[in-house]
């Protein structure tokens, strides 16, 4: 009997320290596995291009002084990408402002002139042609003037646009000239491209062409970047198609704040297009990786059970999955970062599907 109550007593003090070895409960939110039917992708090759391309000319023509950057430099909008010598714009400027100067002074005795003749015109001492000259002496150099303010004002704009300016923000990728080098006005300086969003362009076969529309996102990869996923929009359905491929333009945009997607970069794009198939969808939150391997927690008997899946499509914000998961068991949304498994849990809250 003493042996008896001591294996008794062993075994109770031996769950009494599994119970309190145990994990404690964990609160969680929690999503339910749904099923839905979708549509297969279907992946096509695009090819990047910048949103926005310019060859930056010259508006005037002049020596080129410097260039402030070079090939593959980030300029930012209105800075300076290129000087021309204005030594003579100068020169003709300050001339023309002298000019205008020794005109107003003729003016102003025109107009005082003008003043003594109309007094003696009308005392009967001077003629009516002679007042007749004074008027178109006074009106001639009146005209005088603004003909060299607009002179003054066409010098003041070359001056000004001897510097050369980024029109937007981009990178440079081509010089058309050097420093010493002569520009004829509309000669280029540098090609400009802007790729802080990028435009990715896809040629879409005919039979597809009528099931994509305008505002849709689509999923993209590089070759170039492996491990990343990026979602883009339909901005442009060219509807004119190639004569000999007999494929469609489709333009997607996609932001590019890091530049980390060059132009000229291939794409693969995912569209929706393909048969339907019934799959099972979990959110996309609910998965995490260990060691390369896709797991979600499922809330059975009160503990979140670890299981291995394998995902596929996404719809929305839920992805497809494959394994030993079933449609209508809870998965752990939140919270699975920090669970052990067969961690008791605490079920806080529902996201609904």
């Amino acid at each position: 009997m003493q042996i008896v109550l001591t294996i008794i007593s062993f075994l109770i003090l031996s769950s009494q320290c599994l119970f309190a070895q145990a994990p404690p409960s964990a609160p969680v939110t929690v999503s339910v596995v749904t099923q839905k039917e979708v549509r297969k992708p279907v992946t096509l090759v695009g090819s990047v291009e910048p949103l926005r391309t310019s060859l930056v000319s010259a508006e005037i023509s002049g020596i080129v002084v410097e260039y402030p950057y070079s090939e593959g430099d980030y300029v930012e909008e209105g800075q300076v990408i290129a000087r021309q010598n204005i030594s003579k714009l100068k020169l003709m400027l300050n001339e023309a402002i002298n000019t205008k100067n020794e005109s107003k002074a003729r003016l102003k005795l025109a107009e005082d002139e003008l003043v003594r003749i109309n007094e003696l015109h009308e005392r009967g001492i001077v003629s009516k042609s002679q007042l007749d000259n004074a008027v178109s002496e006074k009106d001639a150099l009146k005209a005088r003037q603004k003909l060299l303010q607009s002179r003054i004002n066409q010098f003041q704009y070359d001056v000004s646009h001897t510097n050369i300016k980024a029109p937007f923000n981009g990178y440079i990728t081509q010089e058309y000239s050097q420093v010493g080098e002569w520009l004829d006005s509309g000669d280029n300086v540098v090609e400009l491209i802007d790729i802080d969003t990028v435009q990715i362009k896809v040629d879409m076969p005919e039979k597809y062409v009528h099931m994509v529309k305008k505002g849709e996102e689509v999923n993209l990869v590089f070759n170039s970047l492996p491990g990343k996923e990026f979602k883009g929009e339909i901005v442009s359905i060219v509807p004119q198609a190639d004569r000999s491929s007999r494929a469609f333009p489709v333009k997607i945009n996609l932001e590019n704040k890091d530049h980390v997607i060059k132009s000229s970069m291939s794409a693969r794009v995912s569209f929706l297009l393909g048969e339907t198939i019934e799959v099972k969808l979990v959110p996309k939150d609910s998965l995490t990786d260990s060691n390369g391997v896709k797991m979600l927690f499922v809330v059975r008997d009160g503990a979140a059970v670890p299981l291995p899946v394998i995902t596929g499509l996404e719809h929305e914000n839920r992805v497809q999955i494959e394994g030993d998961v079933n449609v209508g068991e809870q998965v752990v949304v939140r919270g699975n970062e920090r669970l052990q498994p067969m961690q008791p849990v605490n079920i806080t809250s529902v996201i609904e599907n």
